[in-house]
């Protein structure tokens, strides 16, 4: 725990979870949040009574970009014993200047196979990726990945990826856990809590399917051109698993 002024006062721990859309960021997000020890900072969006949220972006830097330093602030001094969680994957775009206005904080990265994004992309229910089509959502991986990357490179980032946790989410959160200094006793329960439901209420934000789902969801010829156009994205993937 971090310590402020000369009177030992406690100041939350602060968390960015940074990620693409269709990224896994929601549930990581959602694993974290059952920790007795983390509160999410969604901009004065309350829990329903059913413990739902209706959102788990605060989208702050997007809506109120001047305002957003002074809003966490704010959200910090009335959490001092907690690990403040945000969550809004366009904040990843402009990381550097979140960042910039909270140097101490940690960065959260969540990576899922490229091809698996744009799978999911053109599958969900939600109106937000509607108007999507393979160009569009590769464009959108090539992007946030260029972001991903970068933010791989600071020392201070932790880093999961979404298929590593799909495989054995008490390892994989087990060791996120620890790198946040947050408590393991009871992930077990945690992970329990999150399985195969969202504490989202948003209708397709939870997508049932497997791993490797683009395998069997997309014509093989598309699976081959998207392999080719990301590329890149695919190999830093890669090296990280190699990595870890």
């Amino acid at each position: 725990m971090i310590f402020e002024n000369f009177f030992n006062k406690k100041t939350a721990k602060l968390v960015f979870i940074f990620g693409a859309p269709r990224g896994g960021t929601t549930w990581l997000w959602s694993l974290l949040e059952s920790s007795s020890e983390v509160i999410p900072f969604i901009d004065g969006v309350k829990k329903n009574m059913d413990g739902s949220y209706p959102t788990s972006e605060s989208g702050v830097y997007i809506k109120f970009p001047k305002k957003a330093k002074k809003k966490i602030k704010l959200f910090l001094k009335q959490h001092p014993n907690k690990t403040v969680i945000e969550k809004t994957p366009m904040h990843t775009l402009q990381y550097e200047a979140i960042l910039n206005d909270f140097p101490n904080s940690t960065p959260l990265i969540i990576l899922r196979y490229p091809l698996a994004i744009v799978n999911s992309i053109l599958k969900s229910e939600m109106k937000a990726f509607a108007s999507h089509d393979v160009v569009s959502a590769v464009v959108l991986v090539k992007e946030y990945y260029a972001k991903l990357i970068e933010l791989s490179e600071l020392k201070k980032a932790v880093l999961v990826r979404y298929e590593d946790l799909l495989a054995d989410t008490e390892m994989e959160l087990l060791k996120v856990f620890k790198q946040l200094n947050i408590e393991t006793s009871d992930i077990g329960s945690i992970i329990l809590q999150n399985d195969k439901t969202s504490k989202i209420n948003i209708k397709g934000v939870f997508r049932s399917g497997q791993k490797n789902s683009f395998i069997s969801e997309m014509p093989h010829e598309i699976v081959k051109q998207l392999k080719q156009e990301l590329s890149t994205e695919i190999a830093f993937y890669t090296k990280f698993s190699a990595k870890n």
